[in-house]
């Protein structure tokens, strides 16, 4: 194994008149090319300056006669990466599951009881979001063992932060029963959160104006926010909406029947 690294670190390093994202990509498949010959038990660290010229200049003549190639290993390394960041976040989601899954600070909706965990990053403001708030809970009413969680994760601009805060700050005084309608009331308002809306919220919610609007900007409302952000970037979320799903990351919105394939693959894989 030690000189197929070897191997693999003298052509990506190789003068061979390429340079950047090509020489990376020709030592990749060259390792890849590699790995199943003969070539394994030569050791390219015991070569002469002169021999590894000659066989930087094969490695070259081979990719000019067979172009197709780097076809081949562009689809292979996308592959690889894929199953890479899919097993990392297997680990990172199994590994701290209970912040993911069991956060105070985050509503639940669904069966709180329920052995499947779907969590959702939601932006207010994010029409894919809104699209999906219908086929969450047509999902919720298809499967009993569904438990969701709402992770606030505004990243649409100054609107998108203060609908979270707002939304955060009424779960913390009124509870969960309030910041569900709270939750639905601001994935399909059409204008700004403005201080009438606040307003509005607070006298939805039985609560002070003033209490609510200091709540919006307390240290236990930016608190949530900023481990939500934490939490996002360690699973390299940038956008919404965005699910975990058991152990996986699942980008973008879905249909209601591809949920649902995706839960059933779930429900299968645990039984």
């Amino acid at each position: 194994m030690r000189s197929t690294f070897s191997m693999f670190r003298y052509i990506y390093l190789l003068g061979i008149g390429l340079t950047g994202p090509m020489r990376r990509l020709i030592g990749i498949g060259f390792l890849l090319l590699f790995m199943a010959s003969p070539i394994n038990a030569f050791d390219l660290e015991n070569l002469s300056s002169d021999e590894k010229a000659i066989f930087g200049e094969l490695v070259k003549e081979y990719l000019l006669n067979n172009p197709e190639i780097l076809l081949d290993v562009i689809e292979r390394l996308e592959e690889l990466e894929n199953e890479a960041n899919l097993e990392m976040d297997r680990e990172f989601i199994e590994f701290y599951a209970d912040e993911i899954f069991h956060d105070p600070n985050s509503w639940v909706g669904g069966n709180p009881e329920g052995e499947l965990n779907l969590v959702e990053f939601v932006d207010y403001r994010c029409g894919y979001c809104r699209r999906a708030q219908q086929v969450i809970q047509d999902l919720i009413e298809a499967n009993s063992d569904l438990r969701l969680v709402i992770r606030e994760f505004p990243i649409l601009g100054e609107q998108s932060d203060i609908s979270s805060r707002l939304a955060i700050a009424v779960f913390q005084l009124a509870g969960p029963e309030h910041y569900e309608m709270i939750h639905d009331l601001l994935l399909s308002l059409e204008g700004p959160v403005s201080e009438k809306v606040i307003s509005e919220v607070a006298e939805m919610t039985s609560l002070d104006l003033q209490t609510l609007m200091d709540k919006m900007v307390d240290s236990s409302v930016l608190d949530v926010l900023d481990t939500n952000y934490q939490l996002a970037q360690a699973l390299e979320i940038n956008a919404t909406p965005t699910f975990i799903l058991g152990g996986e990351v699942i980008r973008g919105f879905l249909t209601l029947e591809e949920f649902q394939y995706e839960l059933d693959q779930l429900k299968t894989a645990t039984n």
